[in-house]
Formats: C-alpha cells, structure tokens, sequence
C-alpha cells in the first residue's frame, strides 16, 4: 500500500504481537505522530518513503527468527534511520552484534507518554543532524567558499590554520553568518592528525533549549539511558555551532567538563571521561556578552587556544572574481552547464554589500544558472536587489526608525537598561504582529538573523 504523508514524521511499529501493536500506535497517534504498524512477516509490504520516517520500533521477540536477515533487510530499506528496540523484559538483555550497530535505544513497554515524548524529540535531533550532515557532505565539495582568495583577510586565515591543524587545541572562529565558518571548522579536522576521528556536530541554534543538557551530557531515565553529544565526540572533534546561544547554566557544565575531562549524564551518579578537541563558532561578539554577563568568561579563554575571524564578503571584496570562477567550475561539474559575468557586472557586483555573505554569492550563481545557462551575464539580468545605491544592501530598515534625537532625557533620569529592554520587546512583538508571527519574516523585517531574533524571544519571554 503506497503511503502518502502529510509531515516527514512516521513511525513505524513492527511486532508480532497484534495487542501490543496497537497499544503502540494508540500513544504515538494520540502525540499526533503518524504511525503504521506491522508484523516481521507483513512489514516489506508498506512502500514507504525512507525521507518521511521519523523512527522504527522494534520488539525484541520480532528478531528471535533469522536476526541476522532481518537486519541486513532492514539496512537496506531504512539506512540511517534510527531503530528503537521495545521490550517487556525487566532489564536490558544482550543484543545481537549487527543489531548493536543501528540501534539507537532501548525502551521498555509499556510505554509512558513522558517516554514517547522523548523518543520523539531525540528521533528528530538525529534526523535534523542526518540532514546537516547530508548538506554539510555536499559543501566539503566546495571548501573554497571560505578558503580561495588573494586578500590580506583570507591569507591571515590560512596562514593561522596552518598553525592550528599542528596542534590538536581547542579553536574559536568568529565571524558573521554565511562566512564559512562551519566548512574551516572542517578544514581544520580533516587536516589534522585526527581526521580519522569522528567530526560531531552540534548546532546550538536548532537544538530543543529545554533538553539541550540531555542532548550534550546525555541522560539517564529510569532504566534506559541516552548517550550525549560529548560521549559521542571523546577522543574526537566536537563543533559547536553558535555556542553564545548555551544557557549560562550549560556553560558552566561545559566548562566543567572541558577543565576536569569527565562529565556527568543529567540524572545519572557515573563518571564519564571526556577529551574531545573542541571548534567553536559564533557570529556574536563574545566579549560584549561577557560584558552583559550572557556568556561565561573562564569559558570563553578556555575555547579560544586559537581565535580565527573569518571576514565578511564586503571586507574581502577584492576575493568576488575568484569565489565566482570557483562557483562556475563547481557548476559546470555537477550541472554541465557555465556562466560568464562581464566585466561590468563584477563591477557592480562590487559595491553590493553582501548581508549574507557567501551563501547569498552561491544563490546569485545559482539564480544565474537556472535562468540563463551557458549565457553571458550582463547587469541587467542580475536580481533587483543589485541595482540598489544604498550601500546598506536590504537592511534598510534603518531608515525607517524614528529620529532618537526626539527622545528627551527625563529630569528625574531613567533606569536606561530597562528602558531599552522595553523598547526592545515592544519593537519586536510588533515586527511579529506585522508578520503574522512568523519569526523568519519577522527576523528579516527587523533585519537580524532569525537564531538571535528567537535567543531575545526567549530571553523576554515572548513566546
């Protein structure tokens, strides 16, 4: 039977007892998870999409007949996907040596909605980093986007990665979004004695702010337990995305960590060693934070053994022509296609100011593509928003702002932080009002990136 899903999110229950199977699905369908159900003989029967599914869920007893079948079976339908093994049996049992490989937990039944619940939202970690993975593996394709140039910049950059692949030293990078941070934090692992290592990623900007101590330290609940990010990274690399976006109370977790080489999971008594390298970025300013008291200082000296900025796109313009030769070979590798951009059009290509940075370079090439192959770009059939003479790009929402010299110091005086942290909220509930409370409009409304607009929705409580 084809099935036809209306989120990416099915869980797929196989077990050989019918009763227990729609208990089962019962849980999951009253969280609002869509989930089919079927026996070890009826499962190869479902054609489902392997992008839609969330989890599968094993019982124990499904594997008693030719595990080993089974699970290659398995392999090969669903790779990557993370199987949850369901058993009644008081304690965790042995599990087959191939089982071992795939299997991401093991639960008891019968299931508490506080249990699914967590399933649930691990399930989709692991998928959001499966995914992160897939696009970060097609940008290793294209590692110039941060490292290809002649300008003073970049050359600094190179020659300061130079000195970190030498030295297996935790490494801060700083810089604006899009700049290719993520793609040297990679540079950096797979020229370093540890490239054999596993590279983990954990992206502070899309992890649940409410379970992020589980997903970094891991978690032990009731009898099962969950390993974290840091066990997984041990005697490897661990990059941590957007790290001024950890709760202060994590940070100092983290730093516990970092300085003892152990950590504890979160509701767990054990002791485990911890000696990843660590690769760090940011697009804050981390000492205006600690100024503010929104990031720990011990932590921020214990990261930067090595500081890199990767430079923003208008601050290494003089690199355009070379980023975009490398884009156009990229192109004509993988599309069988190539483009040609006049002299006049870099020119004016030039005095863009680029608010996102190389992504928005790689869009423009892309748009350039799809529109006209094998063609000659010329100014005109370049995107509007290139034509601007404001050099403040899109974000001109600074024009729109109220003149601040209208605003009159009270005689009294003023608390000016809380001044300007109403001023702050009021501005922001109204950008989210305007866009109908879609945050990503509403980041750009106010022309910030969407991770710092929900970090300060957070921070106010506003959602």
């Amino acid at each position: 039977m084809a099935i036809h899903a209306t989120k990416p999110h099915i869980v797929f229950i196989i077990d050989d007892n019918l009763a227990r199977q729609h208990e089962t699905k019962l849980i999951f369908d009253f969280m609002g998870e869509q989930s089919l159900i079927a026996t070890p003989l009826t499962w190869q029967e479902h054609n489902i999409n392997a992008e839609e599914l969330l989890m599968i869920l094993i019982s124990d007893s499904s594997l008693e007949k030719q595990p080993q079948q089974f699970i290659n079976t398995l392999k090969q339908r669903f790779p990557q996907k993370p199987l949850i093994m369901l058993t009644d049996k008081p304690q965790t049992h042995t599990m087959h040596a191939d089982l071992m490989n795939i299997v991401a937990g093991i639960v008891q039944q019968p299931l508490r909605l506080d249990h699914v619940f967590q399933l649930i939202s691990t399930c989709q970690t692991y998928k959001k980093q499966l995914h992160d993975a897939a696009k970060n593996q097609n940008r290793d394709k294209m590692l110039f986007r941060s490292l290809v140039g002649l300008s003073a910049k970049i050359q600094t950059v190179r020659k300061t990665l130079e000195e970190v692949v030498k030295q297996n030293k935790n490494t801060l990078i700083i810089g604006e979004a899009y700049t290719g941070k993520q793609v040297l934090a990679r540079n950096i692992h797979f020229a370093s004695k540890n490239k054999d290592k596993n590279f983990i990623h954990f992206d502070c900007s899309t992890a649940n702010i409410d379970n992020i101590e589980k997903q970094l330290f891991g978690h032990q609940h009731f009898m099962d337990y969950f390993p974290g990010v840091l066990e997984e990274a041990t005697s490897s690399t661990l990059f941590i995305d957007e790290i001024d976006l950890l709760p202060l109370r994590t940070q100092a977790k983290l730093l516990e960590a970092i300085s003892d080489q152990k950590f504890q999971p979160v509701n767990s008594n054990k002791s485990l060693e911890f000696n990843a390298r660590i690769i760090a970025t940011t697009s804050q300013n981390i000492e205006t934070l600690i100024q503010r008291g929104l990031f720990r200082e011990e932590l921020y000296y214990c990261l930067n053994n090595f500081l890199i900025e990767m430079p923003a796109l208008r601050d290494r313009i003089d690199d355009l022509p070379l980023l975009l030769n490398e884009l156009i070979a990229r192109l004509e590798a993988t599309q069988k296609t190539t483009l040609h951009f006049a002299g006049d059009t870099i020119s004016l290509l030039r005095d863009y100011v680029w608010p996102n940075n190389l992504q928005e370079l790689s869009d423009l090439v892309d748009y350039c593509a799809l529109h006209y192959p094998n063609d000659i770009i010329s100014p005109e059939k370049l995107p509007a928003k290139f034509h601007k003479k404001d050099k403040e790009g899109e974000g001109t929402a600074k024009s729109r702002l109220p003149d601040p010299n209208i605003i009159r110091l009270p005689e009294t005086g003023v608390n000016l932080k809380a001044y300007l942290a109403e001023t702050e909220i009021s501005i922001i509930k109204q950008a989210l009002q305007h866009c109908n409370g879609v945050v990503a409009r509403a980041a750009k409304h106010l022309d910030m990136r969407r991770t710092t607009l929900l970090e300060k929705m957070r921070r106010y409580q506003l959602r």
